[in-house]
């Protein structure tokens, strides 16, 4: 990238040529890391140690993951722990090995999300969700919950 980047967005999902040491040449950048705000990379073949250099990009405040392959209940909720607190919109989408753990690191760690992107999770039942939504300043913080085609959530239904 050229030394006068200051790109706020960056979306490349797909883009399935990118692998796994070109992410992590991207996310290295210096001046990316210290402007970069939003960033879309659903899709990719990406490994434990670009989603880690995802989560510690300083200014994140979008994160979209959407489908991919590697997302798991445990690295998820290291991502959380590191980038949670600055996440306002969170994408998972379709990252069909999370389960109500990763909700669970959500409710624990995503204390800014105000849109939240939980579609066609086949593992989740929405149980370790509830306590955002039942925590008042939380929820009046909550835009956008979508939870279309995540077939197992039982129990949304008694916060409305």
């Amino acid at each position: 990238m050229a030394s006068c980047c200051k790109v706020e967005e960056l979306n490349i999902s797909i883009c399935k040529e990118i692998e796994d040491t070109a992410m992590q040449e991207i996310l290295s950048q210096s001046l990316l890391r210290n402007s970069l705000q939003c960033l879309h990379i659903n899709g990719l073949p990406l490994e434990q140690e670009s989603l880690d250099m995802a989560a510690t990009l300083q200014h994140l405040t979008t994160l979209s993951l959407c489908g991919i392959a590697s997302l798991n209940d445990s690295n998820f909720d290291r991502i959380c722990m590191t980038a949670g607190f600055r996440v306002k919109e969170l994408q998972v989408s379709n990252c069909t090995d999370l389960t109500d753990k990763a909700c669970q690191s959500i409710t624990t760690y995503c204390t800014a999300v105000s849109h939240l992107s939980l579609m066609n999770l086949f593992n989740i039942t929405g149980v370790t969700i509830l306590p955002l939504l039942k925590d008042k300043s939380r929820a009046l913080k909550l835009k956008e919950l979508l939870l279309s085609g995540s077939k197992n959530v039982r129990c949304i239904y008694n916060l409305f």
